[in-house]
């Protein structure tokens, strides 16, 4: 180490600041091109030849070379899924530097990355899968995009969050957040990553860190005057609030969204809002009020052709009503829309839940049993075990009640 090395790291002011010289030092070593990889090889969070060639186009025919001369270097270790990394401490270093020095290559090379990521994902969809593919594109995509019109991340999480995919959903979410940190991200992309931060939160029931990754949003959307956004997460809000059985709170959120949807014309937000505002009515016990918004839902989704919608606010309508037959009509003519669409976690809940139930108070009971067997086909299909498990112990009590 020279003597002017060692003076430099005596005046440095941070341990960081130590860290990123002898990091440049040692990069400083090197030929121009093993350099230059190098550098860019802090982008992703694991390279091999391929990626290094997509990143350094102008060196793709010595990428492979280049990659194995990586391999040699202190700072860079095997990645646990295949290739190599740069350690942590250092790339986050190279990423701050690079960030702070020289901010259009640091956009170009995640440009190259989102390209290459995305280009891999959607091959390899036809194929299978790979979450950590799909993450790694939308983690360079966030700091390119910096208007985020787009719905690539809402198109992932919503897919993540309705398959109950929320491991993966909570791995992309913290992925991205490791850019908003770091300051690199535009206010649109850190409001939508705040949601859906707050919807992997409340899937793992974890009430209050949802609540404040929503306010979080809502701060960004109306910072940026995103009325869209705004609604959605009122609506989410009032989603938590409601299940901590905080129903006046819940109510004023849901009240706060269905405005902004109908100030801005989203028909489906709407509907989708009072079919919110008529469970918590449900809850309080005003079921007049409730079924009013029901049928107001209804309505709405039957105009925009919107049959899960349908389906879900024709159960909720016959829930409530004092006549059983009548009842039984609108949860099966649900339970065909749930069966036409294909959902069949609608399907298992509307079987488990609601149709043995009305079944059962009939006295109906075998086709109770068989709605409740149904309904744990469905349920083991998805798998949803929480279903099979409910509707088992259902079938029990009822044995008991014959025997």
């Amino acid at each position: 180490m020279s003597k002017r090395l060692l003076e430099k790291l005596a005046e440095a002011k941070t341990d960081e600041e130590r860290s990123w010289m002898v990091t440049e030092s040692l990069l400083s070593t090197l030929s121009p091109e093993l350099s230059k990889v190098a550098r860019a090889g802090a982008i992703p969070h694991w390279f091999n030849a391929d990626i290094l060639a997509a990143l350094c186009p102008e060196l793709q025919a010595q990428s492979s070379q280049l990659y194995t001369e990586l391999q040699g270097l202190p700072f860079v270790e095997l990645f646990p899924g295949g290739g190599h990394n740069i350690h942590d401490l250092t790339r986050g270093i190279m990423l701050n530097r690079l960030w702070q020095d020289n901010q259009d290559e640091f956009i170009t090379l995640s440009q190259r990355g989102a390209e290459y990521f995305f280009r891999i994902s959607a091959a390899q969809a036809e194929i299978t899968e790979q979450p950590e593919i799909q993450i790694e594109w939308l983690y360079h995509l966030i700091v390119v995009d910096r208007e985020w019109k787009g719905s690539e991340l809402w198109d992932l999480a919503q897919n993540w969050v309705n398959n109950f995919r929320v491991a993966e959903l909570e791995s992309l979410i913290s992925t991205l957040f490791e850019q908003i940190t770091a300051n690199r991200v535009a206010t649109p992309a850190q409001a939508e990553v705040y949601y859906w931060a707050g919807r992997a939160k409340f899937r793992f029931y974890k009430q209050q860190e949802a609540l404040e990754k929503y306010e979080g949003a809502l701060a960004l959307y109306r910072e940026i005057g995103d009325r869209l956004g705004e609604a959605n997460t009122l609506r989410a809000i009032g989603d938590v609030l409601q299940f901590l059985k905080r129903s006046t709170e819940a109510l004023e959120n849901y009240e706060g969204a269905l405005a902004l949807y109908r100030e801005i014309g989203d028909r489906l937000g709407e509907a989708n809002t009072l079919i919110a505002i008529g469970d918590v009515l449900q809850f309080l016990k005003r079921s007049t009020e409730a079924l009013e918004n029901y049928e107001g839902a209804l309505a709405l989704y039957r105009e925009i052709g919107a049959r899960l919608g349908e389906a879900n606010a024709l159960q909720a309508i016959g829930i409530l009503q004092e006549d059983l037959n009548l009842g039984l009509k609108y949860c099966q003519a649900a339970l065909e829309l749930y069966t036409q669409i294909g959902d069949k976690y609608s399907q298992s809940r509307n079987l488990i839940y609601f149709m043995s139930e009305i079944l059962l108070k009939l006295g109906r009971e075998q086709e109770a049993v068989d709605s409740l067997n149904r309904g744990i086909e469905l349920a083991r299909d998805i798998p949803y075990e929480v279903f099979v498990e409910d509707a088992l112990a259902k079938i029990r009590d009822i044995q008991v009640q014959q025997t």
